[in-house]
């Protein structure tokens, strides 16, 4: 019987040692994942990358990354199971690194290392300055613009843009964008006047490009019954719009860069301004409608080119909205003064598109490259 009983204790006792022993097991961190982050960057440059992993017995985890040319971090501080570190690197030569990462428990138990990241090392090019940023070139205040850019990375990094609204606001740079891919970014004026958008690209590697050519646009507190946009490229320089009113109160007006006009009195259609150094915009607007033909064409006054090469480019808005838009011909190339590009019919509103060229027009009265004074 005092036999049994010892028996007994001994069983008793080896029973709650496995018991006490199997509580008090430990299993190392889930192996992670390869880490996340950049693939592509340039010596001396910071970039972040990031992992994470489970423990099984959701014990807090510290990290350690192998930057794939010899040298491995400290390990991080202990944060929560399944939590996300960050952690960031330069490189100081140009090559390929293959990134891993360890995780390790609170009790030392390590896992094995995960699968690797690549990132190349090399030299970066930056971007090309994004063209001239497409949108709008009239607006009303209060309403919002969108506009967009595109430029093309020659090392196919992915691109992200920034707009400059020339009201003392910049955006916030975008989110990346495939080389070559379009942006798009909206904008509301609160103030009327003409502002020139611009955009600059980066890359991911951090390589920045200059300011765009501007891309004008003309907010107006209301949006007047038809605006008259003008723009073209670098050459030639200077490109002038007219428009001939039907009779106004007993009298017929020449709107141009010589008689500027006026929304408020006759003719009651106005030019804002005269560019003299390529691209415009130039905007003709129009307040008050009278019966008879209104005629609209764009001069070359001067600069190289022939304004068949000009890359002109008239749109016309009503009461905001975009309705028509007009690209000078691309004829013979001589060298041409002048683009006849509509009549508009006061009494209905109704356009129609003339939309030649010519060293002269016999009607609206001939221009020529010597009639700017």
């Amino acid at each position: 019987m005092k036999r049994k009983v010892i028996l007994i204790g001994f069983c008793i006792f080896f029973s709650i040692l496995f018991v006490r022993t199997s509580c008090n097991s430990n299993d190392a961190p889930d192996d992670p994942a390869a880490p996340t982050g950049q693939v592509h960057g340039a010596i001396n440059i910071s970039y972040n990358f990031k992992a994470t992993t489970i423990d099984p017995n959701d014990d807090s985890i510290a990290y350690k990354f192998d930057w794939g040319n010899g040298t491995t971090s400290a390990w991080s501080s202990f944060i929560a199971s399944g939590a996300q570190i960050n952690m960031s690197y330069s490189w100081s030569a140009n090559g390929t690194y293959n990134i891993k990462v360890q995780a390790k428990d609170t009790h030392d138990k390590l896992s094995n290392w995960s699968p690797t990241h690549q990132i190349i090392i090399a030299l970066n090019n930056t971007p090309p300055v994004p063209p001239m940023p497409n949108g709008p070139s009239s607006g009303v205040v209060n309403v919002p613009n969108t506009f967009t850019a595109a430029t093309t990375d020659p090392d196919g990094d992915s691109i992200a843009y920034r707009f400059d609204w020339d009201n003392g606001d910049t955006s916030a740079w975008s989110v990346y964008y495939a080389s070559g891919a379009t942006a798009s970014m909206a904008y509301t004026y609160t103030t009327a006047g003409n502002y020139y958008v611009r955009v600059k690209a980066k890359d991911q590697v951090g390589a920045v490009t200059d300011w765009s050519i501007a891309h004008g646009i003309i907010i107006t507190s209301i949006a007047y019954q038809y605006t008259i946009a003008l723009t073209w490229g670098e050459d030639p320089s200077d490109l002038d719009s007219h428009l001939w009113t039907p009779s106004i109160q007993g009298q017929a007006y020449h709107v141009c860069y010589y008689n500027r006009g006026s929304t408020t009195s006759a003719p009651y259609c106005s030019l804002d301004v005269d560019d003299v150094t390529s691209y415009g915009p130039e905007h003709i607007i129009i307040d008050s409608l009278f019966p008879g033909t209104y005629q609209y064409a764009v001069n070359h006054y001067s600069g190289d080119s022939t304004i068949t090469t000009s890359n002109a480019q008239v749109k016309i808005y009503n009461h905001g909205i975009l309705i028509q838009t007009f690209n000078v011909p691309n004829v013979i190339s001589q060298p041409y003064w002048n683009w006849y590009v509509f009549d508009l019919d006061g009494a209905t509103g109704t356009i129609t598109p003339v939309n030649t060229v010519g060293l002269d027009i016999p009607h609206p009265p001939t221009l020529n490259k010597n009639m700017k004074k």
